[in-house]
């Protein structure tokens, strides 16, 4: 094999390497619908929903990391109408300290489907770092 055929076949491998490496690493650990960022503000954000008897509940919960001075989260609800998300309803909090929950109450029909939407916002001298987590269930 001559030294620019090697050349070759040894850059193919490293790029090759390179490309497998980058498809398997995450950003970030998720597990049932927690997101774990890996970022200076925010420590870790939380979605879920929930039915009872013709009511739904939506609630997101966000922790920052020490680094932060504030964190804010809005949470907000669609139902799907056809093939379109109707914006229903948003609820809003922010916190210094301890941890941030924002939840929302609202009237579900079954079979239907609704979507939560939370956007949490972290601030770290004064910038701000965003995550946003989505939640999809059909009430029952």
């Amino acid at each position: 094999m001559s030294h620019k055929n090697h050349f070759k076949s040894t850059i193919s491998a490293v790029l090759f390497v390179v490309l497998i490496f980058g498809l398997t690493v995450n950003s970030f650990a998720a597990n049932n619908n927690t997101a774990v960022p890996l970022w200076d503000g925010i420590f870790s954000t939380k979605l879920g929903m929930s039915f009872d008897a013709g009511e739904g509940n939506a609630t997101g919960t966000a922790s920052k990391k020490s680094t932060a001075t504030m964190i804010e989260g809005t949470l907000y609800l669609y139902e799907l109408n056809g093939s379109e998300w109707v914006y229903i309803d948003e609820w809003y909090n922010s916190k210094t300290r301890g941890t941030l929950a924002v939840s929302g109450d609202f009237a579900c029909e079954s079979g239907v489907t609704y979507k939560a939407v939370f956007v949490v916002t972290a601030y770290v001298n004064g910038v701000p770092e965003t995550d946003t987590l989505e939640h999809i269930e059909v009430c029952p």
